[in-house]
């Protein structure tokens, strides 16, 4: 490693002119191995959702917070995008299949109903490795939440982070998202249906308009789920639309 302290800057004007970017990369180089990305205990599969103990996807940090750490956040000198950083070349979909940023929308929300039924008669913890971003945290049951956050993530309909694997938690996600609590009749297709508060403990999404049908990892028998579609009556518990939906 270059001795920045032998170096003298006035023999030479270019180094001079560099003194500042070096001295930034040497502090960079003195952070902890994985460029400042410690681990996140707390943090369930999704995330940012403190539920269940469990590490971020994978056990891979949440690369948006753990950036800012490097360098103290600093932008680059000039304020160019860090290499590697840039936008792809025409827009295209971030990495792990997500059609948006995570924006929202009812059309992202529907094209979640559509992952969903990729996976229909599957048992919800086989689906582990297969839907990006799940992790079967309830083993053979209690998937519920984090199967329909995984699919809102998947299209956009969430932004990464947005879901849990934990009913109550996505409920408060949802709201601070933008997604409108409405009447069964007008949830349109992608809408989340969930137990009242304080009833339960069960999430699908509405897999037709109108709230005439859901689909979710539900139980088949005690103890264990699988992803099916079932009929819903309207009264059943609360829809949430999301937004522009």
């Amino acid at each position: 490693m270059i001795n920045l302290g032998s170096v003298n800057p006035t023999m030479n004007p270019a180094v001079q002119q560099l003194l500042p970017q070096l001295l930034q990369l040497a502090q960079m180089l003195q952070q902890q191995p994985g460029m400042g990305m410690p681990g996140m205990p707390g943090a369930d599969q999704f995330n940012g959702s403190p539920d269940l103990g469990q590490n971020a996807i994978g056990g891979i940090p949440n690369f948006a917070n753990s950036l800012g750490n490097v360098g103290g956040g600093a932008a680059p000198a000039g304020g160019a995008a860090p290499t590697g950083g840039a936008a792809p070349t025409g827009g295209a979909a971030p990495t792990g299949g997500a059609e948006q940023a995570g924006t929202g929308g009812g059309g992202a929300a529907a094209r979640a109903v559509d992952i969903a039924k990729k996976y229909e008669g599957q048992d919800s913890k086989s689906l582990k490795g297969k839907l990006p971003g799940f992790t079967a945290p309830g083993g053979n049951t209690n998937n519920c939440a984090a199967f329909v956050s995984a699919c809102l993530e998947h299209t956009g309909a969430l932004p990464k982070g947005g879901g849990s694997a934990s009913v109550s938690t996505l409920r408060g996600k949802l709201k601070s998202a933008g997604w409108k609590k409405v009447p069964g009749n007008q949830a349109p297709k992608g809408s989340v249906w969930m137990t009242a508060e304080g009833k339960g403990s069960h999430t699908e999404l509405v897999a037709s308009p109108g709230g005439k049908s859901t689909i979710g990892s539900n139980n088949v028998r005690k103890g264990f789920q699988k992803i099916s579609t079932r009929n819903q009556p309207k009264s059943s518990g609360e829809f949430y639309a999301p937004p522009g939906g």
